[in-house]
């Protein structure tokens, strides 16, 4: 799959203003959960690694990377400061000596639910102002995106893969 330039067609400059709102969507959603979350010392993007935790178990640094996309580094320094906090610990890790499990601690796991009540409460507030099925349009449409992005970049993947390789 490749991109060639051409003048945006109406639906693709569409595509791109909500690429745009889902961005300040999410910078919005980054801020109101660092200001929600603040008494607890817990940042958005360490509440993203324990939801990760909470949902998928006790896993390696980069693993956890590899699953939101971003550098080992980049959860390392995440994990440090939830560490600091007791919110996660690091386990033995049968499979690889080197690379420690990652696990919410009982104060991590007690901590995330109590994140998630206040959330649930401010999604309930603002779901109450749209309509339902704009909600699940909105969804479906983001889910499809989704997928079909993932399946561009792992084709533009191995087709980068494939070169490096000639």
């Amino acid at each position: 799959m490749t991109v060639t330039a051409m003048a945006p067609t109406e639906p693709a400059r569409e595509l791109e203003n909500l690429t745009l709102s889902v961005r300040a969507c999410f910078r919005e959603l980054g801020a109101v959960a660092n200001t929600l979350h603040q008494g607890l010392s817990v940042t958005a993007a360490m509440r993203a690694v324990m939801e990760h935790l909470a949902d998928h178990g006790p896993q390696t640094v980069p693993d956890i990377a590899g699953a939101k996309r971003v550098s080992r580094q980049n959860i390392q320094v995440r994990v440090d400061r939830l560490s600091e906090r007791e919110l996660v610990e690091l386990r033995p890790n049968p499979a690889h000596r080197r690379s420690a499990l990652v696990a919410l601690t009982e104060h991590g796991r007690r901590t995330f639910a109590a994140m998630q009540g206040s959330e649930h409460k401010l999604f309930a507030e603002l779901a109450s102002g749209l309509p339902k099925a704009s909600i699940r349009t909105a969804r479906k449409v983001l889910s499809q995106l989704t997928h079909d992005l993932q399946t561009w970049h792992s084709d533009l993947t191995s087709q980068t893969e494939g070169k490096e390789h000639d």
